[in-house]
């Protein structure tokens, strides 16, 4: 007679054998124990027979049978793939709206080196700046303030050409 045995005592024990081995290592050792003992492996034969058999039935078709998923099986299925695929949605618009959340304190929030806000600055106070903040001086007066006359999406696109610039051996570094 075989004896009832608990696949998650040969677990743990696998696991606990050596708490810093690797997930591999920890198998090993897990599958070792089962290997050895008939009991585990009619346990996991059981589990398994009998979680295929609640979601597979056969079904004649023509002459012969076919394992058809359950309607339940069925069900959990679709019902996963259209979750996954309202989760994809959901996943691409918050992106979006963090990336633009992003892109508007980047730039606007910048700190010249005299310690003031890129907003409250002057055009004069950006060409003394230099780097970046010269190129966003050529598209004011000396005395316009950056965010009075400039937009975030005006500033994106200059960083923008500004990168490509760089990039291409002209502009120079941004300092914030």
């Amino acid at each position: 007679m075989i004896k009832k045995i608990s696949l998650f005592e040969l677990f743990r024990s696998a696991v606990m054998r050596d708490p810093k081995a690797s997930r591999k290592d920890a198998f090993e050792g897990f599958l070792e124990s089962v290997q050895d003992n008939p009991a585990a492996i009619k346990v996991m034969a059981e589990e398994y027979f009998y979680r295929q058999y609640a979601q597979w039935k056969p079904e004649k078709v023509g002459k012969s049978y076919s394992l058809v998923a359950t309607p339940a099986t069925e069900r959990r299925v679709e019902t996963s793939i259209v979750k996954r695929q309202e989760n994809a949605q959901r996943f691409a618009k918050k992106k979006d709206e963090v990336k633009e959340r992003i892109i508007r304190v980047i730039l606007l929030d910048l700190t010249l080196p005299t310690g003031k806000k890129l907003r409250d600055a002057t055009g004069a106070e950006c060409a003394k700046a230099g780097g970046f903040y010269t190129e966003i001086a050529r598209h004011l007066k000396p005395s316009q303030v950056v965010d009075k006359h400039m937009n975030e999406r005006d500033l994106q696109e200059l960083w923008t050409r500004y990168n490509g610039e760089k990039r291409r051996g002209g502009g120079a570094e941004l300092h914030a």
